[in-house]
């Protein structure tokens, strides 16, 4: 019997997301917030944020979907586990 995926579907199916994968093997979860978060970073590494700096860029975005405090527990969970470093 076959299934009616072709193995490049199953590829396709199978691929993890880098930003997941990341926030998997450091133990975090992969929230919407998180991977919003971790993958603007990701996207602009020469650029340091403030928290209020981080938000507005996010929200001029249109794509913040956290208040400030779970930005800031989530920036301070990012830096707990070396996935961000804080100035």
């Amino acid at each position: 019997m076959t299934s009616g995926f072709s193995s490049a579907s199953n590829a396709r199916t199978l691929a993890v997301d880098p930003i997941d994968a990341l926030l998997s093997a450091h133990g975090l979860r992969r929230t919407q917030a998180a991977r919003l978060v971790l993958g603007w970073l990701l996207a602009h590494p020469e650029t340091s944020y403030t928290h209020a700096q981080l938000q507005a860029a996010l929200s001029h975005d249109g794509s913040c979907v956290c208040d400030r405090v779970t930005l800031y527990r989530l920036i301070d969970r990012l830096t707990q586990v070396g996935l961000l470093l804080c100035r």
